[in-house]
C-alpha cells in the first residue's frame, strides 16, 4: 500500500485528470474503492487499473526530461535523514536521495510534476543546489518510510546547524 500525503495524492489525482488518463466519472468508484479497502485513493487508480506507475512515470520524464532513479537499492545516510525536516519531506512527497561529494548538490526524486514549484524552497532550507529525479510512486514511498524511520529533522535543528556552519 501506497503511504502518500493527502495534499500529493490530490496533486497527483488532478494531474491524472488534466492528462485525460481518469475522468471525473471514475472519481467516485475511485473514492468508493479507498474508503471500502481503507487505502490511497492511487492504490483505488491502480487497482482500477485506470493507470500504472510506468504510465505515471512516462509523463513526468516526458514533461520535464528527468532521468528516472531506482530508489529501492538506495542506501540512506545520516546526512540524507538531517537535511529536510521530516513532515516536509512527508507532506510533500519528496525522496533525497543523494547528496554530491562537493556538498553543493542535493538530488531528490518525485513521482509528479506539482513538485517542480518547490524548487526555490527546497534551495532555500538546504542551502544547496537541486537536482530533480524522476522515480516510481512506490519507491519513493518505501524510501521516504525509511528515511523518516525515527527521523526528528525539523526546521529548527536546520536553522541551528545552518548558523553553526556560519
Amino acid at each position: 500500500m501506497i503511504k502518500i500525503s493527502r495534499e500529493s495524492e490530490v496533486s497527483l489525482i488532478n494531474i491524472l485528470i488534466d492528462q485525460d488518463i481518469i475522468s471525473g466519472k471514475d472519481l467516485s468508484n475511485i473514492k468508493k474503492i479507498s474508503i471500502e479497502g481503507e487505502k490511497s485513493q492511487l492504490d483505488a487508480v491502480f487497482e482500477l487499473k485506470l493507470t500504472d506507475e510506468d504510465k505515471i512515470i512516462d509523463l513526468l520524464v516526458k514533461d520535464q526530461s528527468l532521468e528516472i532513479v531506482d530508489l529501492s537499492a538506495i542506501e540512506i545516510s545520516e546526512e540524507l535523514q538531517k537535511i529536510l525536516p521530516a513532515n516536509y519531506i512527508n507532506m510533500n512527497f519528496i525522496a533525497p536521495f543523494k547528496i554530491d561529494p562537493d556538498g553543493k548538490t542535493l538530488h531528490i526524486a518525485i513521482s509528479d510534476i506539482s513538485k517542480l514549484s518547490l524548487m526555490r524552497n527546497l534551495k532555500t532550507i538546504t542551502k544547496k543546489n537541486i537536482e530533480l529525479h524522476a522515480a516510481r510512486v512506490s519507491q519513493i514511498s518505501e524510501f521516504i518510510e525509511k528515511l523518516l524511520k525515527d527521523n526528528k529533522t525539523t526546521i529548527k535543528s536546520i536553522k541551528e546547524k545552518n548558523v553553526k556552519e556560519k
